[in-house]
């Protein structure tokens, strides 16, 4: 059975770090207030006020999320990275034309 559920969920990395990305896609039962395993994917909208944040959240994450995307829109650009031997690697960037 799947089902779509849009809520605020923090995404616990380890014990004293914990981030709240944009949009998480998990293919689990979620029944805490956070998700403390690997999720799918993860999305940032970054803008100048918050590139900061997304390359924290970046940092954070990168041990464990096979997939991470960034859709910058002072860039107009979608960028994605794919998590290979433990690094990532850029699969594409799209123009943000396709959103439209």
């Amino acid at each position: 059975m799947s089902f779509v559920n849009y809520t605020s969920l923090d995404l616990k990395i380890s014990e004293n770090t914990v981030v709240n990305p944009d949009l998480l896609i998990i293919c689990d039962e979620v029944n805490e207030q956070y998700y403390d395993k690997p999720p799918s994917l993860v999305v940032e909208v970054i803008s100048v006020f918050s590139i900061k944040d997304t390359i924290t959240k970046f940092d954070c994450i990168r041990i464990l999320v096979p997939y991470f995307i960034i859709v910058d829109n002072d860039d107009q650009s979608i960028k994605i990275y794919h998590l290979v031997n433990g690094q990532y690697i850029q699969a594409d960037t799209l123009p943000t034309i396709f959103l439209n």
